[in-house]
């Protein structure tokens, strides 16, 4: 089963089912398709994450930063529910400098079960 890593400070948005977007720099289209379920886990190194949850992926998509609109960050964590917030912390989390010419890849998830 695929697996949709996120650090731990995204944990209680996790546990409490309101982190339903997440937002990755560059093109992630060919990793993950409508449909896949996969295992939602925390943890700094993918390796020793643990599992919270499973989710089916809804939607997938790919944009520039400056494309995102209110629909694309809806279900993401707090910090990235503006448009002009999301390339600092995608800068803080890539550890590079994001541009607002930047692709990410968009993907929305159900949690499975509800």
């Amino acid at each position: 089963m695929k697996r949709l890593n996120l650090y731990p400070y995204y944990e209680n948005l996790i546990q409490s089912k309101t982190k339903t977007t997440t937002i990755r720099l560059g093109d992630r289209t060919n990793k993950y398709k409508v449909g896949d379920v996969v295992v939602i886990t925390v943890g700094w190194d993918e390796k020793e994450a643990k599992e919270i949850a499973q989710g089916s992926i809804m939607n997938i998509k790919m944009k520039k930063i400056n494309e995102l609109n209110d629909l694309d960050l809806n279900g993401e964590s707090p910090d990235c529910v503006f448009k002009d917030s999301v390339k600092y912390v995608m800068s803080s989390i890539y550890r590079t400098i994001v541009k607002d010419n930047d692709y990410v890849t968009i993907i929305k998830w159900k949690y499975n079960g509800e």
